[in-house]
């Protein structure tokens, strides 16, 4: 965070899990920490983004879908996974913190072909899903 505001950037932490995540996402020094359980909200935020770092699932999946290059923090499997499936850099839980920052300024994009292709294999899953197979 100290590096990429010296570099001029605007840091905004977003907390998903308000009363859980708070905490974690002020000590991380960002100009703004913004804590909401609406999507809407949180879409939005992401959606103003030069570049997402994700560490819950939901965070590069809205980065994904708003068209925000993203890396992710994998703490779980889920996110290491969704990031391999659209070509984004995964990091460890204690990532190294030079090439998280280079990626971030650099606003390196995922495999943005294997992004759609994913948004519409969900697309086809939720018309399946919604007119009952």
């Amino acid at each position: 965070v100290r590096r990429l505001r010296a570099e001029g950037r605007r840091v905004t932490a977003l907390s998903f899990m308000p009363g859980h995540d708070d905490a974690a996402a002020q000590a991380l020094g960002a100009d703004t920490v913004l804590s909401t359980r609406d999507p809407q909200e949180a879409l939005d935020a992401i959606a103003a983004s030069g570049f997402v770092i994700g560490v819950r699932l939901h965070a590069v999946i809205l980065a994904a879908a708003a068209g925000v290059p993203f890396a992710g923090v994998a703490y779980d499997p889920k996110v290491a996974g969704f990031c391999a499936d659209a070509g984004a850099p995964a990091h460890p839980v204690t990532p190294d913190a030079e090439a998280l920052t280079a990626q971030a300024l650099a606003r390196t994009s995922p495999d943005w072909e294997a992004v759609a292709g994913m948004r519409g294999r969900a697309r086809e899953s939720f018309g399946w899903a919604l007119t009952g197979g």
